[in-house]
């Protein structure tokens, strides 16, 4: 029997309790469904021993809004996520009093779906108030916070309920790739929001960012990003496609770009003369530079008949091994030097962090925490929120750059990293974080006695 029959017309009262109390679920089923029912039938019928008469009564939009405080907590997930939907769907105004009253007491069930442990029943809210303008902020935030990108994806990307102030704050409390790329990837996003996701250097997010042209980058963050870029390929296009690029961007994008990239520079309508002469040039350039002939046939040998691959292989693995030691060696190099002239900050180790220069970021944070390496070695490869935290107290910086270590370094998810109680203040207790430095310190040999 189709929903459409179900309401043309009403069982007596009496035929009503009859039929919720039939021994076959189905004819207890096809009542839950209807909307001409009396509402304590439908009430009663909440607690039916069959999954798919309470799953009938979720989605029913005419079940009585008492009803739902013993739906919410259902044992079935199929009948909890079909009440998120019913309820989110539903969800009324804020008019007269009345209104007013179903509309909080629909606010009371969407916050413990919101926070169900199963996460079809989250995810399904998430789609259903993704668009809503009149969503409830508490439930909209509570849904962008969520660990899983399958539940706070949606609500990020789509969601008008969020405020520039809510999307900076969930960039800066340590939120995940996939999450940063969804508020990347958003209808419209500012500047403030813009500038927090290119602080990250998350790769992906960055990318979207930029291939967003509602996004709007300042010249000052694009110049930023342009100084990260040669090292990460996932920009050069993205970048060059920007709209309304300042010319000293393009220029400086040129002499890194790969080649099909460049192409596309020269061919952009907004360059002015001197700019598309500089792109022209290094396209010449590039186009003049001796192609390297030699190359591996399918066989391993070398057309030029040098050694098989295998042995080539090797060379170049051990080659990458001392350029990865040389580099390794040139970043704590870099700064030692930059901490001899005072100039080693917060803002050198967040970059350093933030682009993945690990040992740079070792080095550091031993010099400015006066702990040695071996010990900050330790604390970063724990993966300790506790121990990460207490490290970046040591090393006198602050609460958000702590938070960016445990993420980065630590490769702690967001839902285990201790995110600051209040601006610029620790998670923790002064002397529980000295106890995690000294716990940490006791673990390497020697450590407590240079202390």
């Amino acid at each position: 029997m189709t929903a459409a029959l179900r309401t043309e017309a009403a069982p007596s009262y009496e035929e009503q309790k009859r039929l919720a109390h039939h021994a076959d679920p189905h004819v207890r089923r096809d009542i839950a469904g209807r909307s001409n029912v009396r509402p304590e039938i439908l009430f009663y019928l909440t607690a039916d021993d069959s999954p798919d008469v309470r799953r009938a009564i979720a989605a029913n939009a005419a079940t009585p809004v008492h009803a739902h405080a013993r739906l919410v907590r259902d044992g079935d997930g199929d009948v909890r996520t079909a009440l998120a939907a019913a309820v989110a769907r539903a969800l009324p105004g804020a008019g007269s009093a009345e209104l007013a009253r179903a509309r909080q007491r629909a606010i009371e069930t969407l916050d413990i779906l919101a926070q169900d442990q199963l996460k079809r029943v989250r995810q399904v809210l998430a789609e259903t108030l993704k668009d809503r303008t009149d969503a409830p902020p508490s439930i909209i935030n509570r849904l962008a916070r969520d660990a899983e990108a399958d539940v706070a994806g949606p609500i990020l990307r789509y969601s008008p309920v969020l405020t520039e102030n809510d999307l900076m704050a969930i960039v800066r409390a340590g939120a995940t790739s996939p999450a940063l790329a969804a508020i990347s990837n958003r209808k419209s996003v500012g500047g403030g929001v813009a500038d927090a996701i290119a602080e990250t250097r998350d790769v992906e997010a960055v990318a979207a960012l930029l291939a967003n042209p509602s996004a709007q980058i300042r010249e000052e963050t694009l110049d930023r990003l342009i100084d990260s870029a040669p090292r990460v390929e996932a920009w050069h296009r993205p970048l060059a496609e920007r709209p309304r690029l300042p010319p000293s961007a393009i220029s400086r994008m040129a002499a890194f770009v790969a080649d099909s990239v460049l192409e596309g520079l020269r061919r952009r309508s907004d360059l002015d003369q001197a700019t598309l002469d500089q792109v022209t040039s290094e396209v010449r350039r590039r186009l003049d530079k001796p192609a390297n002939t030699e190359h591996v046939e399918g066989d391993g040998e070398r057309k030029d008949g040098a050694r098989p691959w295998t042995e080539a292989a090797k060379d170049v693995a051990k080659k990458a091994a001392m350029e990865k030691e040389e580099e390794e060696r040139n970043q704590s190099d870099e700064a030692r030097t930059l901490h001899r002239a005072g100039r080693l900050d917060e803002d050198s180790i967040s970059d350093s962090v933030l682009e993945g220069r690990r040992r740079f970021a070792i080095t550091g944070l031993s010099l400015m925490a006066g702990l040695p390496e071996a010990v900050v070695e330790k604390i970063v490869a724990s993966r300790s929120g506790p121990g990460l935290t207490a490290l970046a107290w040591k090393a006198n910086l602050s609460p958000e750059c702590a938070v960016q270590i445990q993420v980065h370094m630590g490769k702690l998810s967001p839902s285990t990293v201790l995110a600051p109680k209040r601006h610029s203040e620790f998670p923790l207790k002064t002397e529980d974080m000295v106890w995690q430095i000294e716990f940490f310190m006791t673990l390497v040999p020697g450590a407590m006695a240079r202390a």
